[in-house]
């Protein structure tokens, strides 16, 4: 995972607040980059190559370098360097954060260990839900939700409060999408406010157009047509992957607005803005 991942953990934990952070990144003389970019700026692949592997991701539900290897890009050798390189980046932020008396020895400690559990992605809030607990689809989104915002709109998120949908404090923007599937059927929306929706659509007209700075429409519909454009791809993932488990779904096209139906919504906490996880069996 980046530095910028990292950067994103230390501040949603409250571990440091904001100029710490940055001071210590300057001591350290690291720098906010990709898996991608560092293999690029290596000379391993080229711009293009990275453009469209990041493409490739919103189909296939996989790592960068792993994706990478398969299609022969990376050796494996050099995919070691660069995860080594992107590991040594947290090391020496960590470090700088101990040396600059923001933390303690076994604070950094702990600190390293929750990273490693964050980027994981494993998530456990379903575990109070019994009509959840043992749904596969939602256990698929519940999971893959934190590596999906990561992976396309790299924000990093943290899975709050869950209440019912009639008792949801909804945001600005909402869309939603229907996985059909009998008794494996659950719709999956997500409502977000501007910050948070702005970082997505970023993400998403970055890789669809391999444009960081594209300009995108600033309407109600544009926001939620592209959030949509998220869900489906999360849907599809969650379709391909379940497939192999013999559990067979059908995606509906992404509705807007707020579901009437019943469900669940998870606060969204992110450096970035604010956003509600909505997990409705079908």
């Amino acid at each position: 995972m980046s530095l910028k991942f990292f950067s994103q953990f230390l501040i949603l934990e409250n571990i440091v607040e904001d100029a710490q952070l940055q001071a210590a990144i300057s001591e350290a003389g690291v720098s906010h980059k990709t898996l991608g970019q560092l293999a690029v700026e290596s000379g391993f692949i080229t711009s293009q190559n990275a453009i469209d592997l990041n493409q490739e991701q919103l189909k296939r539900d996989m790592p960068f370098g792993k994706l990478a290897k398969e299609k022969g890009l990376l050796t494996e050798e050099q995919l070691v360097e660069l995860v080594k390189t992107q590991s040594d980046q947290h090391l020496k932020v960590g470090e700088a954060l101990l040396k600059l008396g923001h933390v303690s020895e076994a604070e950094l400690e702990d600190i390293l260990e929750r990273y490693q559990a964050a980027k994981s992605g494993k998530s456990n809030v379903l575990a109070n839900l019994p009509e959840l607990a043992e749904h596969p689809v939602a256990d698929f989104v519940a999971n893959s939700f934190s590596r999906m915002t990561m992976r396309l709109a790299r924000i990093h998120i943290k899975i709050g409060e869950v209440t019912s949908l009639q008792d949801a404090s909804f945001k600005d923007f909402a869309a939603s999408i229907l996985m059909s599937g009998g008794e494996h059927g659950l719709r999956v929306g997500l409502s977000a406010d501007q910050d948070f929706a702005n970082e997505v659509i970023r993400g998403m007209t970055r890789i669809m157009s391999g444009d960081e700075d594209i300009q995108f429409g600033q309407e109600k519909g544009d926001y939620e047509d592209l959030l949509g454009g998220f869900l489906d791809i999360l849907a599809g993932h969650a379709v391909a992957s379940l497939e192999s488990q013999g559990i067979r779904l059908e995606m509906g096209t992404p509705d807007f607005g707020i579901p009437d139906v019943e469900g669940h919504a998870f606060a969204i906490g992110s450096t970035t803005g604010h956003a509600v996880l909505m997990l409705c069996k079908d």
